[in-house]
């Protein structure tokens, strides 16, 4: 049991510093932005936000974090589960409209205060708390934003993706974006 826990952990932290790259490659590429712009172009972050993703996300996380971490790291299946569920949790949480962070050891594990602030568009948040379970990735490559005690940027969204309010523009998002990039139309 001890040595489930122990994998498990190690496949939820190794997991975090994959996705930590990602994400942080969604953010630094504009092709790659393209497909997680929508994720970012909430106005109001809420519970909902977690599974507001465009669905080019998915194989890009199979491709660059869970296959490579299923190569280097081999937990037993009921790791898998747990692990999966823990993150499932914390999508979800981290994106609660709810007024909660744990201050100065808020580097530690991920919590709304924390994903609030990747989500602000104010220009000392942009680029920030990439990690969606560990910040203590963002801490060694300087991407952590440690927020201010009772700091809760009310705003979220972005002025450079237009606005998204029908099914139809969020499947098309990247095709549109991608298309101005290639036209030359793009901001």
């Amino acid at each position: 049991m001890v040595k489930c826990f122990g994998l498990g952990f190690a496949w939820l932290a190794a997991r975090d510093f994959f996705y930590y790259w990602l994400h942080r490659l969604q953010h630094a590429s504009k092709w790659l932005w393209a497909e997680h712009a929508l994720h970012h172009s909430e106005e109001s972050l809420n519970v909902t936000t977690s599974i507001r993703h465009h669905y080019l996300e998915f194989p890009l996380t199979v491709l660059f974090v869970n296959i490579p971490l299923l190569y280097l790291v081999k937990p037993p299946i009921l790791s898998i589960a747990a692990v999966i569920s823990i993150l499932s949790i914390t999508e979800i949480s981290n994106h609660l409209n709810l007024k909660f962070g744990l201050g100065p050891l808020g580097w530690l594990i991920a919590t709304p205060q924390n994903h609030r602030i990747h989500h602000s568009p104010q220009p000392e948040h942009t680029d920030k708390n990439f990690a969606a379970f560990f910040p203590v990735w963002d801490v060694p490559f300087g991407s952590y934003y440690r927020p201010k005690n009772g700091e809760y940027p009310s705003s979220a969204g972005l002025s450079s993706v237009e606005r998204v309010t029908t099914t139809r523009q969020a499947l098309l998002l990247p095709f549109t974006m991608w298309r101005k990039m290639i036209s030359g139309d793009a901001k």
